[in-house]
């Protein structure tokens, strides 16, 4: 791989990337993206994990001036559903719209400095991915439906939201006990008409159903009972839809009037999508330390006094 700062392209990339007819290739690919499942044709991550590589991507294209096209049909993805949709593997395609790419294009993949999928808390910086990139993707008339539908529900409501993300969560992040989201909303539940949970566990679930009778809601999804995540449990059949209802969750999210989150990909992308609304972050002091060293680094990269 190429070594670079990610605010400065090296003279090497930036010739490959600025010859004539270049579309940049958003994908996973070998070990790029410390994915190890690409010997059995696989990649495991889940949907968020890749949504914000593609956001990044776009965002690098678009400052370059470059035609961008995501190809998460190269492997078999845990939302790949080709059956469902005519033989196309590219499960970007089932929820977005997207140009077919130019026959006579130079296709360039893109590297990992380029768009890692890091998530830096810095309310500036998300704004600009948000104008950008994440306003550039423009979800399909199916899924285009379903979030107008949420956002006539929720109008004249005020809602707390809030995300939990559990499973196999605790491997990539030190978990909050969950006495932390409890204390959390009881500070501030008499503000608000609605609590809106969203998680993948449903223990907790009906933990929050039990706290909070009245005011709890959540969208009618498939949760898992165990420490397996949804993405990776194959049982569920319909791959296309585990994916489009991770999406409803986090657009739903972002149309609550505040938000709790954690220290997840789609806690995240909440604030990508709406990156004006009021938000807590739950989380422990490690991830707290990981988040602000994060953000520093990128502050440093940014100005050019140090590489990734």
């Amino acid at each position: 791989m190429l070594k670079s700062k990610r605010s400065v392209l090296s003279p090497e990339r930036n010739e490959i990337l600025s010859q004539p007819g270049t579309t940049y290739i958003i994908s996973c690919y070998r070990d790029e993206y410390f994915c190890n499942d690409h010997l059995d044709n696989h990649c495991a991550r889940g949907f968020f994990s890749l949504y914000l590589q593609a956001v990044y991507g776009i965002f690098f294209a678009k400052k370059l001036n470059l035609p961008y096209f995501v190809d998460f049909g190269n492997l078999i993805y845990c939302y790949s559903d080709k059956e469902k949709f005519n033989n196309n593997q590219n499960f970007w395609e089932y929820y977005f719209e997207q140009k077919p790419i130019d026959s006579q294009a130079h296709l360039v993949l893109n590297l990992r400095y380029e768009n890692y999928p890091l998530k830096i808390w810095n309310r500036k910086f998300i704004k600009e991915l948000h104008e950008l990139a994440v306003a550039d993707i423009k979800p399909k008339k199916e899924l285009a439906e379903l979030i107008n539908n949420i956002k006539k529900q929720f109008e004249g409501l005020r809602i707390l939201g809030i995300h939990i993300r559990k499973t196999d969560h605790h491997l990539e992040a030190a978990p909050v006990n969950d006495h932390v989201y409890f204390n959390l909303v009881n500070k501030q539940i008499h503000s608000f008409d609605k609590l809106f949970i969203a998680t993948d566990d449903d223990a907790i679930l009906q933990s929050f159903k039990e706290r909070y009778p009245e005011k709890a809601i959540c969208n009618p999804f498939i949760r898992s009972s165990g420490g397996v995540s949804l993405h990776r449990h194959m049982v569920v059949e319909n791959r296309y839809v585990l994916g489009q209802q991770a999406l409803l969750d986090c657009y739903t999210l972002s149309c609550c009037t505040k938000v709790i989150l954690g220290p997840s990909n789609l806690s995240y992308c909440v604030l990508l999508l709406n990156p004006e609304i009021v938000y807590q972050l739950a989380e422990s002091w490690e991830e707290k330390f990981k988040r602000q060293k994060t953000l520093i680094v990128f502050l440093l990269n940014k100005w050019g006094i140090r590489k990734w």
